[in-house]
């Protein structure tokens, strides 16, 4: 009799989980009330433990442990200072052995340089990843080797994080550089702000302060502009004229003569060698702007 009814409870309760499920998975996830006293009588042993002599075990135990620490602070901090000496004296290492090579106007110009960038990268009041892979890539494009990304990205970050005026910054290279130095400052600056695809009007703002603070004359401005921020898919030969003409620093409809004397004029005036001291990489940009030069002088030779 007790086995049939054993053999009917179970059957029941299958037909139960059969007919309901969610029930089932209830009775199994559900949290019984328990009653034993278990973890009671082990809290109860730990107060007779602490009671009789197990507290001073744990002041004993929490004593040394306290003085292991007091007499290891003193190493921990000296091995984290030490630690933090040779991971930058490695860095400036690295960084000193890639620009050892280099002038001291070629890492001054650069640094100056670099800091005005961040001025201009920093006009929207924020700088992302790709806008720094962006000042990288301008870098790169002139002749920059991988060897001194490294330099260049230290420089960056330092500019950003002090971010010192850009009135100082211009006062620095005024007292420090020449004017065709500005003229390759100045184009870096227009390569960076425009490398996006477009120019953002604070960046417009800060180049139109560089230009202020540095002294850029009219017709240098206005070939910089034709240039980087007046390009356009459709341009009409009065557009390729008027730039040309202020490429030569000339003005109105020249003659033959005064397109010739302008050109050599401004040939020597931006011969590359003058930049020689910068370094390589930047007499790229003054070789680019002679090419500039010679074809506007050979465009209105044309059109005299």
């Amino acid at each position: 009799m007790a086995h049939s009814c054993k053999a009917y409870a179970r059957l029941n309760t299958q037909i139960c989980r059969a007919q309901y499920p969610e029930r089932g998975k209830l009775l199994s996830t559900m949290r019984y009330k328990n009653y034993s006293n278990n973890s009671n009588y082990f809290w109860l042993a730990l107060l007779f433990l602490l009671l009789f002599g197990g507290f001073r075990f744990v002041i004993l135990l929490f004593g040394i442990t306290l003085a292991i620490l007091i007499n290891f602070f003193p190493i921990i901090v000296i091995g984290f200072i030490g630690y933090s000496l040779l991971k930058t004296i490695r860095h400036n290492t690295g960084i000193h052995t890639n620009i050892k090579s280099t002038t001291v106007s070629h890492q001054r110009f650069t640094e100056i340089l670099i800091r005005i960038i961040a001025h201009v990268i920093h006009s929207d009041g924020h700088v992302s990843d790709k806008e720094l892979a962006i000042v990288i890539q301008c870098f790169h494009r002139i002749g920059f080797p991988h060897s001194r990304i490294s330099w260049l990205m230290d420089l960056l970050q330092s500019a950003l994080k002090q971010n010192p005026p850009l009135a100082e910054l211009c006062t620095e290279f005024n007292a420090s550089f020449q004017y065709q130095s500005k003229l390759i400052l100045l184009d870096m600056v227009c390569q960076v702000a425009i490398a996006d695809g477009s120019v953002h009007t604070n960046e417009r703002q800060i180049i139109q302060e560089i230009c202020q603070r540095l002294a850029i004359r009219p017709h240098d401005r206005t070939a910089f502009e034709h240039q980087y921020f007046n390009r356009s898919t459709a341009r009409t030969n009065h557009d390729r004229y008027a730039e040309c003409i202020a490429i030569l620093e000339l003005s109105g409809r020249p003659d033959i003569a005064e397109i010739k004397q302008s050109y050599k004029k401004l040939c020597k005036q931006y011969h590359p060698d003058k930049v020689q001291h910068l370094g390589q990489e930047y007499r790229t940009i003054a070789d680019k702007k002679i090419k500039a030069i010679t074809q506007a002088y050979q465009y209105l030779k044309s059109h005299a």
